[in-house]
């Protein structure tokens, strides 16, 4: 069994559990690294929680209402769902999360069932969901970048009261989260998710996956930990004398994504379909001479906000997920008809 993202990168769990002891932190990690599966890994073992922006589809009613809910499972057992059954079992449940929320409990119990009213909406804060006590807590918060500035502000003066703060990002908004405005500057540290060498991985996989097949899958996935984790379970289940079946496999579970996004990315730009085409094909974006290069820069800049594309280099594009890329490059000129320009080359 291949290893875990959080047993591969043991030293920087055991460094963000030290530095969370003293201030916020940011982790940039790149799509694909495994971010989020490392913050999972460490909410889990320290009886944390999570929030998820993207999960909550921007709603900020649904980001605290969906905290609620994790919150009160943590309490008791029973579904939130059936706290309002009769009977001693959910009796004893409304028991356990009264101790934990006290005069909160009728706010608690309806955000979590989502009956949150305009009255109470603005009422149910983040601090409130987490109860009187969050001292010592640890809150991790997933794409924290698209979180609102009052949002950050509100973690902000929760991490002041002694709540710990694991704010999940990527290199690309490093700037946004960690500048002079920011609402963090000057009170948390910024930790990237560094990749893990060649030599590191042989060490811990099985001696059966040569280091030369195993070095093409590393430069297939760009080193990424989740997602070369992901091709090795493949191939686990399904061993073959090389890699390639488990990546194409992987790459061919992601062609319906491909479709959606290229579908959906129009409304990001007008450009931005033809954009990742090319970008999967390593084509060079700014090659179109057609197109003024200035709509190519605001369509790669709205991309990288949507967290498709990164700028490892400047002036150098990809797409931000390399299993994604190679789903999009593998797709058959002209399946999707709505844009059948897109089949036509980036010149």
């Amino acid at each position: 069994m291949p290893p875990t993202v959080d047993e591969l990168h043991a030293g920087l769990r055991d460094l963000l559990l030290e530095r969370l002891e003293l201030e916020p932190v940011i982790l940039g990690a790149r799509i694909g690294m495994g971010g989020d599966l490392l913050a999972r890994a460490i909410v889990r073992d320290t009886g944390g929680f999570t929030l998820d922006p993207v999960a909550g589809g921007g709603d900020r009613q649904l980001l605290v209402e969906n905290l609620t809910r994790e919150i009160i499972q943590s309490i008791q057992e029973l579904p939130v769902e059936a706290l309002a059954h009769a009977g001693r079992a959910a009796e004893q449940a409304r028991v356990a999360v009264a101790n934990h929320y006290g005069k909160d409990l009728g706010l608690a119990l309806s955000a979590a069932a989502g009956g949150g009213t305009e009255d109470t909406i603005d009422e149910w804060t983040i601090a409130r969901a987490l109860g009187p006590e969050p001292q010592g807590t640890l809150l991790a918060v997933r794409d924290a970048h698209r979180l609102p500035n009052a949002t950050l502000w509100e973690l902000r003066d929760l991490s002041s009261a002694g709540m710990h703060l694991l704010l999940l990002t990527t290199p690309e908004h490093r700037e946004q989260m960690h500048a002079r405005e920011a609402p963090f500057y000057g009170m948390s540290s910024y930790l990237e998710m560094p990749t893990i060498p060649l030599p590191n991985w042989t060490a811990r996989l099985s001696p059966d996956i040569h280091p030369e097949l195993l070095g093409e899958l590393l430069r297939q996935t760009r080193f990424r930990t989740a997602i070369t984790l992901e091709i090795l379970e493949r191939h686990e289940q399904h061993p073959t004398p090389d890699l390639g079946s488990a990546w194409f496999y992987a790459v061919n579970s992601r062609k319906d994504e491909a479709r959606a996004v290229l579908a959906i990315s129009r409304g990001i730009h007008e450009l931005a379909p033809r954009l990742l085409v090319a970008l999967a094909r390593d084509e060079a974006p700014y090659a179109r001479t057609s197109e003024r290069s200035d709509r190519i820069a605001l369509a790669l800049r709205r991309l990288r906000e949507n967290d498709l594309v990164e700028q490892p280099e400047p002036r150098q594009w990809q797409i931000a997920d390399p299993l994604l890329g190679a789903a999009i490059r593998c797709l058959q000129p002209g399946y999707v008809e709505i844009y059948p320009e897109i089949s036509q080359p980036w010149n």
